[in-house]
């Protein structure tokens, strides 16, 4: 199956900056399983803020917890002044997301400050903050962070099944067939 947009909140309403230690993540709901190989969140920035990194973590109590469970990063200096525009970010092979289950994507980068657009209206998570290089979080459910995840839908064939293709054939009375 050909990649493509999964979960997205795109109504924009504001920014909200991150910088050094200061970073934002967004919790989403997947609203399927799939492969997730790259988000589009709405940037822009001041100054030269180098390297940003975007990761994509578990949640616990609606906040990112433990390490990044894929990754990609995107030099913020090539990123327009306001207001903005979608980037794009590969998260290197992607990882595997569960239906239902909340995930975090969270941004950081090294100097000047990135801003990322919000909204307020996506029911399936809300903006979390960390002072302190994302040790401790804080979770905001109105606020919302403008993103789209796009991803690999996962086979609707059940992992305990085995499915067979055979090319099959007639002639002569009789039928030929090779597994594929």
């Amino acid at each position: 199956m050909a990649a493509g947009k999964i979960d997205e909140h795109t109504h924009n309403t504001g920014s909200t900056s991150f910088s050094g230690a200061d970073w934002v993540a967004m919790n989403f709901t997947a609203s399927e399983s799939y492969t997730i190989t790259s988000v589009k969140l709405n940037l822009f920035k001041t100054g030269t803020p180098g390297t940003l990194t975007v990761s994509i973590r578990n949640t616990t109590a609606d906040v990112p917890s433990g390490g990044d469970l894929a990754s990609g990063t995107f030099n913020a200096n090539d990123l327009l002044a306001s207001p903005g525009q979608y980037e794009e970010i590969t998260l290197g092979a992607g990882y595997s997301l569960v239906s239902g289950t909340k995930y975090a994507i969270v941004c950081r980068c090294v100097a000047a400050s990135v801003y990322w657009g919000r909204g307020l209206t996506y029911p399936g998570g809300g903006r979390c903050t960390s002072a302190n290089a994302g040790v401790n979080w804080g979770a905001e459910s109105v606020v919302k962070m403008n993103f789209e995840t796009w991803g690999t839908p996962s086979s609707s064939i059940p992992s305990d099944q085995v499915v067979v293709r055979r090319l099959v054939a007639a002639g002569n009375n009789k039928f030929y067939y090779e597994d594929l």
